[in-house]
């Protein structure tokens, strides 16, 4: 049987593996029905998941930026605005003779940004800059193939086989999809909605055949006053299970969703809050699948000469949803607040930057960004408080080849605690890891003149470090009868008959 046609020898390669930046800029004019801006006090800004293409030698990603702007109007009143920009990410793929550029191709591209600068140009207008920068990784399937050259009889061969365990990937990403609900106030009188801001936590995920099924909330954070009064924040959940399309999903894949939402609107009904979230949900899967291939060969009848090279694979560590708590106890004096200081609003971020192994144990670190409103002497302020995490989590031990990571805040509370601030902030994961995988394969083989007929008896003595196919490659011998001299400890017995 030829070898070569009977196995399935597609093996996912990397083809790209580079850090990329761009820059958002633009100006924004409030509406009219918006109130002018005194004071900046702060500029969030978050991506979108964004759409991959792949073509002209390049893997390229487009999305939106959401930029979520908290400031003072002149009568000093809190007010709340939104602006998006869309983005583009690019970058050259490698190019590798054994891989098909024209199909199954798949790029993942992680979005983060490094920094936004703001300028008000006017009481309704202005500047907004965002740095970028996405880590892409694409991968394409490479066919492992071997050249024969010279005359060789098939039934001559011997072949060492061995099997790469490579990843394979399914990613998707939805439609817009859409989902609303009401927050009960728990206060009487009228309401004046600020503004808010929303963020997608899935809880589970569970792969079918061509989808994902993806089950969680849409996380609201609702700044408000009620007879302008003083501020406050109204928390709630809209839950939601969607079922994400996609080519390559299929059961028993790990898996992994995350999301953003796109837009929200708020409103008020009967002294309720009532909400309409847009949002979308980016989905990836790995699993590893054996791919045969042929380490090493030689004729029993012709002198070989055989070229073996090393290939390097992605190999599935890890592909999973998880959380982590933080907390933080200092006192006010460390971040220039005064005793009378009041939390208005908590939220988090963060950003993974490295993953570690030790002895079979992961741990993802980054740097969380603890983002608090606060009120001291009749001012609002606005502060950021980085706060290194660590993630542990469990996966196949190996040096990292890759990993995608996404965290968001599930939850939290903020608090002034006498003369110490008090921050308890609970975070969720959503990350893929892959470890590299390296094989030596046979890349060519050539088949020279024939091996000499040999009438004596040839025995080997086995030197110290031989393989039982090293001695049979090197005297031309049928493998089959050198293992047949062997006990099943597999030891290698004082002497073997390699020619009668």
């Amino acid at each position: 049987m030829n070898y070569q046609e009977s196995s399935p020898r597609a093996l996912s390669v990397p083809i790209c593996e580079r850090s990329v930046g761009a820059e958002v800029a633009c100006e924004y004019v409030l509406p009219d029905y918006e109130e002018e801006i005194r004071r900046l006090l702060r500029v969030s800004v978050s991506p979108l998941p964004p759409e991959s293409f792949v073509g002209g030698g390049n893997a390229s990603f487009a999305g939106a930026l959401c930029f979520d702007l908290l400031y003072l109007s002149p009568e000093g009143k809190l007010c709340m605005a939104k602006v998006s920009e869309g983005y583009e990410l690019s970058a050259p793929l490698e190019k590798d003779a054994d891989v098909d550029y024209s199909d199954e191709i798949v790029a993942f591209c992680d979005v983060s940004c490094e920094g936004v600068n703001s300028r008000v140009l006017a009481p309704r207008k202005l500047s907004l800059r965002c740095r970028l920068r996405g880590r892409v990784r694409a991968y394409g399937r490479a066919t492992v193939t071997e050249t024969m050259r010279g005359e060789f009889s098939p039934e001559g061969l011997e072949r060492l086989t061995g099997t790469a365990d490579a990843a394979v990937f399914a990613r998707a990403l939805s439609e817009e999809l859409a989902v609303s609900g009401e927050l009960e106030m728990g206060l009487a009188g009228e309401l004046r909605i600020i503004g808010g801001e929303g963020s997608v936590h899935i809880s589970q995920v569970q792969c079918e055949d061509e989808a994902l099924l993806c089950r969680g909330d849409v996380l609201l954070r609702v700044l408000a006053t009620v007879d302008e009064g003083e501020p406050f924040v109204v928390r709630g959940s809209l839950p939601f299970s969607e079922r994400v399309e996609g080519d390559g999903f299929h059961e028993g894949m790990s898996a992994r969703a995350w999301g953003a939402v796109t837009e929200l609107a708020l409103g008020e009904i009967d002294g309720k809050v009532s909400a309409d979230a847009s949002f979308k949900i980016s989905a990836e899967a790995q699993e590893n699948v054996g791919v045969p291939y042929t380490r090493d060969l030689y004729s029993t009848v012709r002198k070989t000469e055989a070229v073996l090279g090393m290939r390097s694979y992605p190999h599935a560590a890890a592909c999973r949803m998880g959380n982590f708590t933080q907390s933080l106890y200092e006192p006010l004096e460390k971040f220039q607040l005064e005793n009378d200081t009041e939390v208005v609003d908590f939220s988090a971020s963060a950003l993974a930057e490295n993953v570690l192994c030790d002895r079979g144990r992961w741990a993802l670190v980054g740097e969380s960004r603890m983002k608090l409103l606060v009120k001291s002497g009749g001012e609002y302020r606005c502060l950021e408080i980085p706060v290194p995490f660590r993630y542990e989590f469990e996966g196949e031990e190996g040096e990292p080849e890759s990993f995608f990571a996404e965290l968001h805040m599930t939850g939290g509370r903020a608090r002034v605690d006498g003369t110490k601030l008090a921050l308890d902030c609970e975070m969720g994961v959503s990350l893929r890891l892959c470890v590299r995988g390296e094989a030596q394969m046979l890349r060519e083989a050539t088949f020279g003149e024939r091996v000499g007929a040999c009438e004596d008896c040839v025995v080997c003595f086995p030197r110290g470090g031989d393989t039982l196919w090293e001695i049979a490659k090197r005297y031309h011998a049928p493998l089959s009868r050198l293992r047949a001299q062997v006990s099943g400890d597999d030891d290698l017995p004082s002497y073997l008959i390699v020619k009668n």
